[in-house]
């Protein structure tokens, strides 16, 4: 574990949004650091403070620039996992407009997709019944065929992610994203993504369809131990990378 966030008080979580840095690259970094916190961090160590956490992950949002939209989503997953859905439920509405919004067009910023749908893709994993209701705008009647639908032709009603599924990618092939899998018990991605494509949004979209369906199928517990792993390297391979 890195040690650049350690003792890091109870106090000191919302601290670093205090400064008046205005660059965007910054004020990502201080998200990342955030969510940092919070998963490293004892468990409930932060819990009174996680509203002024939300707050920030909102007025980031109404930003609109990709890499305060990337680590957003990445904190929403931590604190899915750390302080539980009612930590969050209040930020539903929110969630749910910038997903939708980013979805539908999923090709202008491949990296911001990608972010949206590892948070589906755990939302959906942990079943989270305060998000249930809306699991029909993504995924209901999910299509994981490779059909020729583009960006703009594509139903305006259909499913975001069933969408996104089918649309059509110059060059795609399915078997080179084999490193996402297709499990009942795990997110469809594991590590940190770097270089992302159209084409791995739309294989992201397949294989998260496909993986919906299946645990809804076979009623699958997720395996909470093995996300945690995967989301504990996601940050040490952020680290290393930087």
């Amino acid at each position: 574990m890195s040690t650049q966030n350690q003792g890091v008080g109870a106090g000191g979580i919302t601290a670093v949004f205090a400064g008046r840095d205005s660059d965007l690259k910054s004020r990502a970094r201080v998200i990342r650091r955030i969510s940092f916190c919070l998963f490293f961090g004892e468990e409930q160590q932060f819990n009174m403070q996680v509203s002024s956490v939300l707050e920030k992950l909102r007025d980031a949002l109404r930003v609109r620039s990709s890499s305060l939209t990337v680590e957003t989503f990445l904190c929403l997953r931590v604190l899915l996992l750390r302080t539980g859905v009612q930590s969050i439920k209040h930020f539903r509405a929110s969630t749910l407009t910038e997903t939708m919004r980013i979805l539908d067009k999923p090709f202008a910023d491949p990296m911001e997709t990608a972010a949206v749908l590892r948070f589906l893709d755990l939302v959906t994993l942990l079943q989270v019944t305060e998000f249930s209701y809306e699991q029909s705008f993504f995924f209901d009647s999910c299509a994981t065929s490779t059909g020729r639908v583009t960006e703009s032709s594509a139903p305006a009603g259909q499913p975001l992610v069933a969408r996104i599924a089918e649309m059509d990618v110059d060059g795609f092939d399915l078997e080179e994203f084999s490193h996402l899998r297709v499990s009942g018990s795990i997110p469809v991605c594991g590590g940190t993504l770097s270089g992302v494509s159209a084409a791995f949004v739309k294989a992201y979209a397949m294989k998260l369809c496909a993986r919906v369906v299946m645990s809804n199928e076979l009623q699958s517990q997720p395996d909470i131990t093995m996300i945690n792993f995967e989301l504990e390297q996601e940050f040490h391979q952020h680290e290393s990378a930087s």
